[in-house]
């Protein structure tokens, strides 16, 4: 499943039926499943679980239930899960931020500092494991980076 946002703020579902290189896409393809989806950073973590970060440091749950194209959320999708996460006091050099799946979120600083956090209940509820993140690692300074779960 693929999951755009366009300049509207209008989240859409995709998903490649094949996965072979033809082309046959869900009928559902390209619905819009959702508005309001203004956010600094977007991260996809996986069976429908996505996490919406905004410039003032809240952290969003959401989670696609239905994942065919129709509106259908978690009835806890749209809570915010920490407020931790303030740019400027807690990652103000903040670079990069991507998903190691099962609620796992890795940020990257521009001095190349890893962080780990995650998000023990996966289900809108807040629960965080060690707040805004545990430092882990130096030396991130790539440009992409991306998780594989």
């Amino acid at each position: 499943i693929i999951y755009a946002i366009n300049d509207v703020g209008q989240l859409r579902f995709y998903k490649d039926n094949a996965r072979d290189g033809t082309s046959s896409w869900h009928p559902n393809s390209g619905n819009v499943i959702g508005t309001g989806w203004n956010f600094k950073d977007i991260i996809s973590d996986g069976n429908g679980i996505i996490y919406g970060l905004k410039t003032n440091g809240d952290l969003y749950f959401y989670q696609d239930k239905a994942r065919n194209g129709t509106w259908n959320w978690h009835p806890n999708s749209g809570n915010i899960i920490t407020s931790d996460w303030n740019y400027q006091s807690v990652f103000p050099n903040y670079m990069r931020v991507f998903s190691g799946g099962n609620g796992i979120i890795y940020v990257v600083s521009s001095s190349g500092d890893l962080f780990l956090t995650k998000d023990l209940r996966q289900d809108g509820v807040s629960q965080m494991y060690k707040g805004p993140g545990q430092r882990i690692g130096n030396g991130w300074s790539f440009t992409q980076l991306m998780g594989n779960y």
